[in-house]
């Protein structure tokens, strides 16, 4: 079932050129948080402050025909990596068994990925950001949230499967920096808000809280996208969401209308 649907997206964005922007958009990110020297880092253990790396990602080429090349390669390799999870845990896994499954060279895999953990992090990207940016701008945090686990929901097992390493590549310490980087943006760039220490903690709070629990909502059987959306956005500060409800008036109705229906209200 993960094969048929990692082959069906791959299908699909060869088909429609979606994907120029989402890999532009995640070029800025990535450069957004690598000007950074440190963050505040959410894993499996106490949150700490590390250094960044600068990662170096892949100029992005104008041409459709060669995006599209391009996008198809990366979802070969993740497709690959999907399948070397079936029978390796993630930290056994090397760039080698990945580009053997693939039948690609290593320097195919480096033309795409720094590492094994760039895979992981960019489909969850491709995914993720585009949902995460609109949150206090057309959507709800909520709303976003559902689209986002929505969307996620065919490749469970292999975001529960990567998600198992630890540390500062963890997809759980990226999901964080992605939406720590995201919120603020919004608040602070978007809707010109003024930077307070109340505010940056109850960003950060909230970006503990989902990346530690989506990990573990992730690997319920069966996933509840809903469900999931629902306790996720159950922990965001109220004055973080108060700041964030800046969407319309029907999407933020509908939006309480579908919370009290789980709610049972």
């Amino acid at each position: 079932m993960l094969l048929f649907h990692l082959l069906r997206v791959c299908n699909a964005y060869a088909k429609k050129n979606v994907s120029v922007e989402a890999d532009r958009q995640g070029l800025q990110f990535w450069q957004t948080v690598t000007a950074s020297k440190t963050l505040c880092v959410g894993g499996m253990g106490d949150t700490i402050n590390m250094p960044v790396k600068e990662v170096n990602m892949p100029e992005l080429v104008e041409s459709s025909s060669t995006t599209d090349d391009d996008l198809t390669g990366k979802e070969r390799l993740i497709w690959a990596l999907a399948e070397v999870l079936r029978v390796k845990p993630f930290h056994k896994i090397s760039i080698q068994d990945v580009c053997d499954k693939a039948q690609v060279s290593r320097q195919t895999f480096y033309r795409h990925f720094e590492n094994k953990h760039a895979a992981v992090h960019w489909h969850w990207a491709q995914i993720a950001l585009k949902y995460q940016r609109r949150v206090g701008r057309d959507l709800s945090l909520y709303e976003s949230l559902i689209l986002t686990l929505e969307e996620a929901a065919p490749y469970v097992e292999f975001y529960a499967d990567a998600s198992t390493f630890p540390g500062y590549e963890s997809l759980v310490a990226f999901g964080y920096r992605s939406r720590v980087e995201t919120l603020k943006d919004t608040l602070f760039n978007y809707l010109g808000l003024k930077p307070t220490e109340m505010i940056d903690f109850q960003i950060e709070f909230f970006a503990e809280a989902e990346s530690r629990k989506i990990e573990t909502l992730l690997r319920e059987t069966p996933f509840d996208p809903r469900r999931a959306a629902t306790l996720l956005a159950s922990c965001v500060p109220n004055e973080l969401n108060s700041l964030l409800e800046s969407t319309s008036a029907g999407s933020q109705k509908s939006t309480n209308s579908e919370k009290q229906s789980f709610n049972g209200s």
